[in-house]
């Protein structure tokens, strides 16, 4: 299982090249369309229906540029992003300052399943595809409840497993683990957030499947390229993984928007 240090290594290395390659905003699955990277954040917005005076989490915030647009676009709201990485941590706090929200955006560097902040703080937590690189549901899910509001809002927007682990063929799993190894995740189905959601006092979970992502709609060495690129994979292996992603992987990977509201009085 990846551990958290792998991660941190990981995004420390390859952020300023996601930055210069795809931009300020990492989203794997994006609506197709002309703008398509506009038009999934106001999407997003329309999803979370944020008013003003929310205060909103970013957990595993990436370069805070998610929170850095809603802050833009909706007055009066106040955003905290975690990311276990300190180069995003800089970077983003640069992106903030030269978009003068110092009083609205926030971000540090720490760990979404152990969350420094305190009780009822937040009326809205979002993971924008950074749920699939927790090791632990269930301490992903008692820290949001720890610091969410009761009504307030989960939104989980990511990829999912679209299978149980046991019901993977041999070939499969090795994608997975493939996967998993090269982009540090570690992916778990809509039924297992689900159950531990339920368990923990979520209510009206809402469960919107998604197209498939950008990235298996465009040729996948145009989207790859920089990546492997940056790590100077030999062109065999680059090969095998155009191969896996585009055909095994996406046979047992299905993306979604999942939402649910806290209400603590349900907690078991």
């Amino acid at each position: 299982m990846i551990n958290n240090k792998e991660i941190e290594k990981y995004y420390d290395e390859v952020t300023p090249m996601y930055v210069k390659d795809y931009g300020c905003v990492y989203q794997a699955c994006v609506l197709d369309t002309e703008t398509y990277l506009k038009d999934t954040l106001n999407y997003f917005l329309k999803k979370l229906e944020i008013k003003p005076n929310d205060v909103i989490l970013d957990a595993g915030c990436g370069v805070g540029m998610v929170s850095i647009y809603f802050a833009l676009n909706v007055p009066d709201t106040i955003y905290h992003g975690i990311t276990i990485s300190q180069k995003q941590v800089d970077i983003a706090n640069e992106f903030i300052k030269n978009n003068k929200l110092e009083n609205r955006v926030f971000i540090e560097k720490g760990d979404f399943q152990n969350l420094p902040y305190k009780k009822n703080f937040f009326d809205k937590v979002c993971f924008f595809e950074s749920s699939c690189y927790s090791n632990n549901l269930d301490d992903l899910v008692n820290q949001t409840v720890k610091t969410i509001k009761n009504n307030g809002t989960l939104f989980i927007k990511d990829l999912f497993l679209s299978k149980k682990r046991k019901n993977l063929t041999n070939k499969q799993l090795e994608r997975l683990n493939d996967f998993n190894e090269f982009f540090k995740t570690n992916i778990f189905t809509i039924k297992e957030i689900n159950k531990i959601l339920i368990k923990n006092g979520f209510e009206d979970i809402k469960i919107e499947p998604l197209e498939k992502p950008k990235w298996t709609l465009e040729p996948f060495s145009h989207w790859m390229s920089p990546i492997m690129n940056y790590f100077s994979l030999k062109s065999d292996l680059f090969d095998e993984m155009e191969t896996g992603l585009k055909h095994d992987t996406d046979e047992i990977i299905e993306w979604a928007i999942i939402t649910a509201k806290y209400n603590k009085n349900e907690k078991i």
